[in-house]
């Protein structure tokens, strides 16, 4: 799938969503908006379609924040920017310049690789392939939003807050074709861990 198309479908699902906050917004022909950092390859493309405010949220038990462009750099430290032991704000070697991270969960890292486009997660920078692309991100999201939306009606937690088996094996079915062993895994650690 194209990222429009997904990017697309994920607003889509955004926008139904009675748990999402914020506001996000399909945009195919937004020119480049202004961000706190350099937009270069899959960046660029993902924020030329997509409009995110400054307190955009997905709801439901996929819930992550998303971060406007402006956003971006602030965005960055704890990650790629650190503190030294003398208190001074220092790039982080273990941490490349092209892992940016675009949103968070619960304070862990979800960031894209701009040299090949893949999406991670990264729990404390334990970090695990999610998708090859953002096009393949925002899919698999959108459906899982879907899911949960239409067949639980966001009821998918049993009277203890414990998520149920059923809604867990539909996320285990959606994830497995689409993204394969290792990364279906990951995603459904990072999420539901």
């Amino acid at each position: 799938m194209e990222l429009s198309a997904a990017l697309h479908k994920f607003v889509n699902a955004f926008q139904r969503s009675e748990m999402s906050i914020g506001k996000v917004e399909y945009t195919p022909a937004a020119p480049a908006p202004q961000s706190s950092m350099p937009l270069e390859g899959v960046l660029a493309d993902y924020y030329k379609f997509l409009y995110v405010d400054t307190h955009a949220h997905v709801g439901g038990l996929f819930h992550f924040s998303l971060y406007a462009p402006a956003d971006l750099l602030r965005l960055q430290y704890g990650w790629h920017w650190i503190k030294n032991e003398n208190g001074e704000t220092i790039e982080d070697p273990h941490w490349p310049r092209q892992w940016v991270v675009i949103a968070d969960r619960n304070g862990d890292a979800i960031f894209v690789d701009t040299s090949t486009g893949a999406v991670h997660g990264s729990i404390q920078k334990q970090n695990m392939l999610l998708t090859d692309d953002l096009s393949q991100f925002f899919d698999v999201i959108a459906e899982g939003m879907s899911i949960e939306m239409d067949k639980y009606h966001f009821e998918a937690e049993d009277d203890d807050a414990n998520i149920t088996q059923e809604f867990l094996d539909d996320v285990h079915s959606l994830l497995q074709p689409r993204l394969g062993a290792v990364k279906s895994k990951n995603f459904y650690e990072f999420f539901f861990g």
